[in-house]
């Protein structure tokens, strides 16, 4: 890898597709669904594979600060980009790479959000690290997996024919 890669984790959630047991003031990504530390946690260890601790950020709401460091061992605050106020993904991915720009404006920047259950870490860091590179050529790149149904909560993408 010849640039420098960034990790930004989407903290900001405020739970309310999984009420009841996620509320705003305890969303998901502050639970332990699945495993033995909450989702955020588990985010932030799969990132740690593959980019250095120093390079990965989260974006949240301020007043989510003590879940965040709760959460994340060894975690730097001055590593969370507070959003002013929360106004969903789109706001505080400008404000983000905004601030990642500034520390290093060739980056790439991996986005994740904090929510997301991937239990092969091995082959994820190996699509994420191909990813990055990949990135190298100033694009912008998607990664998801194939829809099995519709759902109106989520967006979709549509290849072109080439």
């Amino acid at each position: 890898m010849q640039k420098k890669y960034f990790g930004l984790i989407l903290g900001g959630g405020q739970g309310t597709r999984f009420w009841p047991w996620s509320t705003e003031q305890v969303p998901k990504q502050f639970l332990n669904i699945v495993g033995d530390e909450p989702l955020i946690s588990q985010t932030y260890n799969r990132l740690k594979t593959f980019i250095p601790p120093e390079n990965i950020y989260i974006v949240a709401d301020i007043k989510y600060l003590w879940w965040i460091m709760d959460s994340i061992r060894g975690f730097q605050q001055s590593h969370l980009i507070t959003e002013p106020q929360p106004r969903n993904t789109a706001p505080s991915l400008i404000l983000s790479n905004i601030y990642l720009s500034r520390i290093d404006e060739d980056a790439n920047v991996l986005v994740v959000p904090s929510d997301h259950y991937i239990p092969d870490t091995d082959i994820f860091a190996a699509q994420m690290r191909d990813a990055l590179d990949y990135a190298d050529n100033k694009c912008m790149i998607t990664c998801g997996i194939k829809p099995t149904m519709p759902h109106t909560g989520y967006g979709y993408v549509q290849f072109a024919e080439e």
